[in-house]
């Protein structure tokens, strides 16, 4: 199970629903969620890219090879998808690149609403222990003896 998921159960059961703690815990594993999703597209475009280029020098390698075997039309043809498979990965580049700028400005987030979470908490935990702390009366009142012996002030 995820640490965070843990970490905002066990928030839940100690703190109201309407608690800003809670509510900033919460926004915090969000989008903690959202930076882990956009890292998964970003490790997957990765892997597109490499599989394109992998591809496009394959098709390169061969389309050279059917040349050299006197096969011009075959060989334009593989040129032509080696090109394609360039292309795509000259596209997913640019994609990762702004991919990479999306999960940066989303892991800022995550850090800032960590500070606010962290600020709410500790907020949290300095009105409980001022409501825990047991309230000074004053000076307990001095004992005259006078309602021991029946006289009333």
């Amino acid at each position: 199970m995820n640490a965070r998921v843990l970490l905002v159960d066990a928030v839940a059961r100690t703190v109201s629903r309407d608690s800003p703690y809670r509510r900033a815990l919460q926004a915090w594993a969000d989008a903690m969620d959202d930076a882990a999703s956009a890292e998964a597209a970003l490790a997957t475009l990765r892997e597109r890219v490499r599989a394109a280029r992998v591809s496009s020098a394959d098709r390169a390698r061969r389309a050279y090879d059917a040349r050299a075997a006197g096969q011009d039309d075959f060989a334009r043809g593989l040129l032509d998808a080696a090109h394609a498979h360039e292309r795509m990965a000259w596209d997913g580049e640019a994609q990762i690149a702004e991919y990479e700028r999306c999960c940066a400005a989303l892991r800022a987030r995550c850090d800032d609403l960590d500070a606010v979470a962290r600020r709410e908490g500790e907020r949290l935990a300095k009105e409980t222990r001022r409501m825990e702390e047991p309230v000074a009366l004053g000076p307990a009142p001095r004992d005259t003896g006078h309602a021991a012996r029946g006289v009333e002030r």
